[in-house]
């Protein structure tokens, strides 16, 4: 089946925003894709202790936040866990706006869904929710960049949008705007940064 490539587009920028890259080749028949990423050595016990503790704060690039991200492309959920997972306390992943409904029933901070997804998509899930009565700050993602998904959203009652791909820049900048307003707190913290 022939495709539009944005697929390709979004995972090769948020693949680039890891210093890596994504290249494909068409074959005869099929294709090929190569996908390289730096080896990056971490102490990544001591971070995740830390994490768990919620000891990290802003000043450190850790939000003390527990994440929920809702995204059905397995490629995205790998490339972004990657990107975004270490900003935060707990980054926790589910598969489309089903599972997402029934994660949000435990004590995330915040939800940041995609919009297109199989079995509920992220409109339908953000509907839902706040018909539930849930008040958490809903940060909604969509490559569509043209038509009214990005109103859509808005009036299911997210309370920004992101275009895909996300950066660290523009998803710390949809943070602070929500801490500004009172959506989120901060103990002795003014900005993410």
């Amino acid at each position: 089946a022939e495709g539009t490539g944005l697929g390709l587009h979004i995972a090769r920028s948020w693949i680039r925003e890891l210093n890596g890259d994504l290249q494909y080749k068409a074959l005869n028949p099929g294709s090929e894709f190569t996908l390289t990423l730096p080896i990056v050595i971490s102490r990544r016990l001591e971070e995740r202790t830390a994490q768990n503790q919620n000891v990290r704060k802003f000043g450190d690039g850790i939000a003390p936040f527990k994440v929920l991200f809702v995204e059905d492309d397995r490629l995205l959920q790998m490339v972004t866990a990657k990107a975004f997972g270490n900003m935060f306390a707990v980054f926790d992943q589910a598969k489309d706006g089903l599972e997402g409904l029934e994660m949000a029933k435990f004590d995330y901070d915040i939800i940041i869904t995609d919009y297109f997804m199989p079995n509920m998509n992220g409109l339908e899930m953000i509907k839902k929710l706040r018909q539930q009565g849930d008040v958490r700050p809903i940060i909604a993602a969509t490559a569509a960049t043209i038509g009214k998904e990005s109103h859509d959203l808005i009036s299911a009652g997210a309370d920004a949008v992101m275009h895909k791909p996300m950066t660290k820049e523009g998803l710390i900048t949809i943070m602070n705007d929500l801490v500004e307003k009172g959506r989120l707190q901060i103990e002795s913290h003014s900005k993410v940064t």
